[in-house]
Parts: C-alpha cells; sequence; structure tokens
C-alpha cells in the first residue's frame, strides 16, 4: 500500500506506466461527459459519485488553480493549501482547487497523441484565465522544483501576461520558517535563490514541449523580463511571510532593499 506520509502524486498516477493508478482507474469504465467517450477524470467520476449519493458534494467552480509538480508529497500539498486558507482568512470548504492530477481526463490525455500541443496549451490559458487565480507551489524554498519543469512555468506566464489573473506563490509552512532562518544567518542566500531562476533551463517530459514553450517566452516577453517577474512573485511571497513572522520592519527593508537592487542590475 501507499505511504500516506510520503506519498506523492506519482506514486497515485504514474502516467509513464500503460497501468493504471488510482487517478486513472477511477474513470477507466465511465463515459466522458465531453465527448462521449469511454474514460472520465476523476473529477466527473466523483461527480457520478455525488449524483448517486455516494459522496458528498466537495466539487463546484474552481476559484484557485494550484501549480505544483507531481513529485511533490500529496501531505505536504494540502498542509501547504491549509495553511494558506488559514493566513488569507479563506473557507477551506468554501476554496474549490483546481489540480490537473484531478480535473485532467488522464484516460484519453496528452500522453498519447489525442491531445495535440496546441490544444494541451490552449486548455491551460483557458483554465488559467476562467479560475482567475494561481497559486504556484514552491519547495524547498532554496530549490524550488517546479522552477525546473517548463509547463508549471507555462501557468506562471499565463498569469502574468493575462488580464483579470492574480498570481501568488505558497510554500509550505516548515520551508517559511527555513527561509526565515536562513536569511537571519546570510541575505546572500536569497540572492542565490534568485539567481537560480531561469525559465531557459526549465525541463519537460517531451523536449518539443520546452522548446516550443521557451520559444513562445522568448518572442512574447523574453527570457529576461519573464524571470524578473517570477522572482518578484517570489520576493512579494517572502516580504509577506516575514511581516506575518513578526519581522522588526528595519530588517525587512533591508532584506528587501537587496533584493531589489539585485533585481535592477540584473535587469540592466
Amino acid at each position: 500500500g501507499l505511504d500516506v506520509g510520503n506519498a506523492t502524486v506519482y506514486d497515485l498516477e504514474d502516467l509513464r506506466s500503460d497501468h493504471h493508478g488510482l487517478i486513472r482507474q477511477k474513470g477507466a469504465s465511465l463515459i466522458c461527459p465531453r465527448d462521449g467517450q469511454l474514460g472520465t477524470s476523476y473529477l466527473n467520476a466523483i461527480i457520478e459519485d455525488n449524483k448517486s449519493g455516494v459522496g458528498i458534494k466537495y466539487v463546484n467552480r474552481a476559484n484557485v488553480l494550484l501549480s505544483y509538480t507531481w513529485g511533490y508529497e500529496i501531505k505536504v500539498i494540502v498542509e501547504t493549501l491549509v495553511a494558506k486558507c488559514r493566513t488569507d482568512g479563506r473557507d477551506p470548504k468554501k476554496t474549490y482547487i483546481w489540480l490537473d492530477c484531478l480535473c485532467r481526463n488522464w484516460n484519453r490525455a496528452y500522453i498519447s497523441t489525442e491531445v495535440s500541443f496546441d490544444k494541451h496549451m490552449e486548455e491551460i490559458q483557458t483554465i488559467v484565465t476562467g479560475v482567475g487565480r494561481i497559486w504556484s507551489m514552491m519547495f524547498p524554498w532554496n530549490n524550488p522544483q517546479s522552477l525546473k519543469r517548463v509547463w508549471c512555468l507555462f501557468e506562471i506566464y499565463v498569469a502574468i501576461t493575462e488580464v483579470g489573473v492574480e498570481a501568488e506563490i505558497i510554500m509550505p509552512v516548515d520551508q517559511e520558517e527555513a527561509m526565515i532562518n536562513s536569511l537571519n544567518d546570510d541575505i546572500n542566500n536569497l540572492l542565490d535563490v534568485l539567481s537560480n531562476t531561469h525559465i531557459e533551463n526549465a525541463m519537460a517530459s517531451k523536449q518539443e514541449d520546452r522548446r516550443k514553450i521557451l520559444t513562445l517566452v522568448e518572442e512574447k516577453i523574453g527570457f529576461t523580463h519573464f524571470n524578473s517577474r517570477v522572482n518578484a512573485l517570489l520576493i512579494e511571497w517572502i516580504r509577506v511571510s516575514l511581516v506575518n513572522a513578526g519581522k522588526d520592519d528595519d530588517a525587512i527593508d533591508e532584506i528587501l532593499k537587496s533584493a531589489e537592487n539585485w533585481q535592477k542590475n540584473e535587469r540592466a
């Protein structure tokens, strides 16, 4: 069985395998309401359960899209979302998260040739703009794995280039504490993190995807500008975390000034 404390999304469903995991299996025998074919998403399977009175109604129109990697531990994802709701004063029961692992139809999805790259990209743009709010989950704080995945960065790209979409970075509580302790030791630890933000080094399981996304970003806004926007989100997360931790205003100003000066030098 799965180790609940350490299981990742990949442990629930490895798309590289022909064997269906828990996610694909849930909707494998159901008809997809979108195209009328056999095999649907985990989300639609839950909706069917609700229709038959089996489940509790936890499904509604999403008001947050979570950007993350399938290598993240499920327990950490849940704890991070709960902590974010608590910090923002949001009701967790009224915070509906769009998770690609549950909302996309992996029984018939992008892993095959049935869904083209362009269609997948269009789908992400539609979802991000439709939801209107993206929480980009990053950890560990000093080496975020999502900054190494080009599709995660594409979600941020859509958020920062489309009107009406708000983007925030969220991290697990222990990573906030690690960040604060690290900055207490040396401000250069933050600058090291910022200097590692390079979409041009991000990877994808399909190299053609990587090439097309990087070409799009470079042509539309440029790598330097995009990296700067991502770092601005990181700096804002750090500011909020320091304020919430009760740090001295002068100390916060010093840290932010160092980060902003670094940003200016990078853009120069």
